[in-house]
């Protein structure tokens, strides 16, 4: 059996929020994986510096997600999903630099306005997403 764990981060600002958007349309947040001793928020302000140059901390813990399935193997994933904000307000030059930039494995960034965040990859993220202004969720999916 194998175990993953993967934070997954958003920045809102303006009433848009920072995504990720793969080669096939696939919307998403900013993704890392935790490894072995790293906290699952603090492998997000990382990810936040190495790609966009950003000093980020996280305003909030949104929810938990965890996935079961059996591919070639079984696994148990659990995705954490955070609110970061900038240490610093974006300037609107920052913020249209952050837009269109070439991420890791084909992905770019992309603002979307807020409220149009609605195909998130995994699917569970949408859910969580859409209550980020509410209590922390804990959702469960079983892979078919």
């Amino acid at each position: 059996m194998k175990l993953l764990l993967t934070s997954y981060g958003y920045i809102e600002d303006q009433g848009e929020t920072l995504t990720t958007v793969g080669k096939g349309g696939q919307e998403s947040f900013l993704a890392a994986p935790v490894g072995f001793g790293e906290r699952s928020d603090q492998v997000l302000v990382r990810a936040f510096w190495e790609d966009f140059k950003l000093k980020v901390f996280p305003e909030k813990f949104v929810g938990l997600v965890e996935r079961f399935g059996d591919d070639e193997q079984k696994y148990h994933e659990l995705l954490f999903l955070y609110k970061m904000t900038p240490l610093e307000t974006l300037t609107e030059a920052a913020h249209r630099k952050m837009d269109d930039l070439p991420l890791s494995k084909g992905r770019k960034s992309k603002w979307l306005p807020s409220d149009l965040v609605k195909t998130l990859q995994p699917d569970s993220l949408n859910i969580l997403f859409l209550h980020r202004e509410g209590e922390f969720q804990h959702l469960f999916e079983q892979a078919e």
